[in-house]
């Protein structure tokens, strides 16, 4: 049966298990948790000892969890000295124990939930205080809220209790909050200071290619008069657009016409031989017309986006002509809705903020380890098992950060370990997401990822997805990459597994086929193909035979992927992925048993550009249709600052603000400038993986501002006219409180921004000193 709640993240449903009342909960407290570096462990190593008091009764069959991306299972390579073990204030101790179920069975510990137990009896005594200590893991040591250890609990006899903290329950050794404070005033200054000083001559975001003949003696007044007249024939979905926006901006009902007249909006549509990029637009302003001028819909849509930020809050514009056109093609966000889902309603007004940011990609990533949003009618138990989550499921507690460690708003809420959490997308969900999304210029591509990722299709399908047999150790990060081996298979299992991943891709794909935007690629599916881990498939019975035997996990990834692109029905689909999908982890192409350039409808190349600049290059030279997603420059979901206060996650960089966005432009021309085929970087993403991400409020906080430098970067030829970023200009259009980009955003869309109502203050005090 279909989940129904469709409004998860803002009413949690939980499980009817037990122990659930909040005046309960805190009669057991945890008084203390230090985190940190402590004896015995490497500085950039961590322990954790937590203070728990059991005011409520005697627990006798419990167990002791919490989220911290961060894991505490023992490998043969990692945590090797961890040690783990709970005593009482007199001192009588014993160990924990890692608690992983069998597969097919509901979870307990996974990827970055873990659940321990004590291997002997002990119970919890009422009145008593104990210490849990889990001494010596080898990860990095923790440096923000996001990455602490969090929403505690503990289960008796499968009921579960919630255990609250707050930021002041936290101590960690080698807390550095003063010295991360310096190191953001410091970075904020250099901005501004390293910034280059162009002006841009209209208060538009992403900064028009040309202004000119701007007379500011004369404007064109806007008033309850004011008509459009529709030369270009723009079908009625398109001039609604037209007609709603001057009606939520302006408050004026225009109406509409095919006359040929010297007042008021004017479109004109031209041929292609005039107007080379069907995605620009002329503007020109006189006293008596607005008149644009565009060869496609796509041209009119960005016109109409950049008057509505001209006449926001003012109804005469200045005399002025404007010719626009975008720096590159593909200008994308990568959404994850895997680890957190979103409503249709929240991803439609995400998509409004991408379209007013001139924005054209939504890479909607639908499965991963943690759900499998999409559902299949032929494949019902995808999303039946795969999108719900929470203790006692298939798919445990997985990513579920704590509310009061984040920014979500008050009026949301996010899981608990016993949050019966998630819901999926119909059918008829997409195809509503799809026209909403088209309408205003916006491509979605579907991303179900393969072969690793696919924790959630393994859970919800193991009868065609999970190896019993395989124990490698090294399966991602826990049971997580489908058995590529199998594919192919003349054995009943591979049979199974073969029919029903073809089923799966083509299925999705039609889901998403025969999209009405100006560069969509029909019947595109990314299978993503990312981290694939050292030594994946090592024990797979499956793999033992030929001619899989001998190759390295990445060889029989491409192996697989390249016989899957040969099956009839998978054929007819352009499959697109990351970079690891085509590339070895040395930046070369299998030529041998890779997809091929033109079968291939877009590649995706992440990680630090210090790595992957030269592994585009590669990738454009041989014809591939790049799109740059530099992880230290583009992914949204790192935090702004290195604070402690500040969400996010920080592997790739501790500065993910606004300027990182826009200064993507640096490693952007570098890898342009490299290529022999510079028409083959189609253009650039930026990712938003929800790890850390609970809600559709923090969403926006993680999201914007930095959405403004995204737009500027990928959209804007003058930021690449500069060694400098053009920082003072964006900084001044985005504004600093009622006025601006970011003001603009929040009035039409209602949507809040991180510094809200401030503007840009936050990362540009410089810009609203005056």
């Amino acid at each position: 049966m279909k989940t129904t709640n469709k409004t998860i993240l803002a009413s949690v449903l939980l499980l009817a298990i037990g122990y659930t009342n909040a005046a309960d909960n805190s009669k057991i407290q945890i008084k203390q948790v230090i985190v940190g570096p402590q004896a015995g462990d490497k500085p950039s190593n961590f322990s954790i000892n937590i203070s728990l008091n059991n005011n409520y009764k005697n627990l006798n069959n419990w167990q002791f969890g919490f989220y911290m991306p961060r894991n505490f299972r023992q490998t043969s390579t990692s945590n090797r000295n961890l040690s783990m073990k709970i005593c009482d204030n007199t001192n009588q101790c014993t160990r924990l124990a890692y608690q992983k179920a069998k597969f097919t069975d509901p979870d307990l510990s996974t990827v970055f939930t873990t659940i321990v137990k004590p291997v002997t009896s002990y119970p919890l005594q009422k009145n008593k205080k104990y210490t849990i200590s889990l001494q010596h893991n080898s990860s990095r040591a923790p440096q923000n809220y996001s990455s602490l250890p969090q929403n505690f609990f503990i289960t008796n006899n499968d009921d579960v209790i919630n255990l609250a903290t707050t930021p002041g329950s936290y101590v960690l050794t080698k807390a550095t909050a003063k010295a991360d404070r310096a190191a953001t005033i410091k970075r904020i200054s250099s901005n501004w200071q390293n910034s280059s000083t162009l002006e841009t001559p209209v208060d538009v975001i992403p900064s028009p290619a040309h202004v000119t003949a701007i007379d500011n003696t004369k404007f064109f007044s806007l008033t309850d008069n004011t008509s459009i007249h529709n030369l270009a024939e723009l079908d009625k979905s398109q001039i609604n657009l037209w007609q709603k926006a001057l009606q939520n901006d302006q408050d004026i009902s225009a109406s509409v016409d095919t006359k040929e007249t010297d007042n008021g909006i004017i479109l004109n549509k031209v041929g292609n031989s005039k107007m080379e990029n069907p995605e620009g637009y002329n503007i020109d302003i006189t006293a008596s017309t607005i008149t644009v001028t565009a060869s496609h819909d796509a041209g009119f849509f960005y016109a109409l986006q950049t008057l509505r930020q001209l006449w926001f809050k003012q109804k005469k514009l200045t005399a002025m002509t404007i010719l626009d056109t975008p720096k590159f093609r593909y200008r994308g966000v990568l959404l994850d809705a895997a680890r957190h889902y979103f409503t249709v309603k929240q991803l439609k007004n995400f998509i409004d903020v991408m379209a007013a940011a001139k924005l054209n990609t939504l890479h909607l990533h639908l499965s991963d380890d943690e759900a499998f949003r999409l559902e299949l009618d032929d494949y019902p138990q995808l999303a039946k098992i795969g999108a719900t989550r929470g203790y006692g499921k298939q798919i445990g507690p997985m990513a579920f950060p704590q509310k009061n460690l984040g920014k979500t708003a008050a009026n949301e809420t996010v899981a608990q370990a016993d949050t019966a959490y998630g819901d999926s997308y119909s059918k008829s969900d997409m195809e509503e997401l799809i026209k909403y999304a088209n309408l205003r210029q916006i491509t979605i591509i579907p991303e179900i990822d393969i072969p690793g990722h696919s924790r959630a299709m393994m859970k919800a399908m193991p009868e065609a997805f999970y190896e019993a047999a395989d124990h490698t150790e090294y399966a991602g990060y826990g049971d997580d990459s489908l058995p590529v081996c199998a594919y192919g298979s003349n054995s009943q299992f591979g049979k199974k597994f073969t029919s029903t991943l073809n089923g799966i891709l083509a299925d999705a794909a039609g889901i998403f086929a025969n999209q009405t935007t100006l560069y969509a690629v029909n019947n595109e599916i990314s299978i993503g193909g990312d981290e694939v881990f050292n030594g994946t498939w090592e024990d797979s019975p499956e793999c033992q035979q030929s001619p899989w035997k001998n190759m390295s996990e990445l060889e029989k990834e491409h192996y697989f992927l390249d016989n899957l692109n040969d099956d009839a029905r998978i054929g007819k689909l352009k499959l697109s992925g990351w970079h690891e999908f085509v590339l070895y982890k040395n930046g070369e192409l299998n030529s041998k048993h890779g997809i091929a350039p033109n079968q291939v409808g877009h590649v995706w190349v992440w990680d630090s550009s210090s790595k992957s600049i030269a592994r585009a290059v590669t990738l454009a030279n041989a014809s591939y249709p790049v799109v740059l997603e530099y992880s230290d420059y583009l992914y949204m979901d790192m935090t702004y600052t290195p604070e402690l206060k500040e969400p996010g996650l920080y592997w790739a960089t501790k500065f993910a603000d606004t300027y990182a966005l826009l200064s993507s432009t640096a490693p952007i021309a570098k890898t342009i400038a490299r290529t022999r085929k510079p028409e083959q970087i189609l253009g650039v993403e930026a990712a938003v993986w929800a790890d850390v991400i609970p809600s559709y409020s923090q969403l926006q906080y993680m999201t914007l501002p930095k959405l403004a430098g995204l737009a500027e970067a990928s959209w804007s030829h003058s930021s690449y006219s500069s060694n400098q970023p053009n920082w003072r200009s964006l900084a001044n259009r985005m504004g600093c409180g009622n006025n601006g980009f970011l003001a603009y955003l929040h009035q039409t869309y209602n949507v809040t921004y991180r510094g809200y109502p401030n503007g840009i203050s936050l990362e540009a005090p410089q810009a609203c000193n005056n």
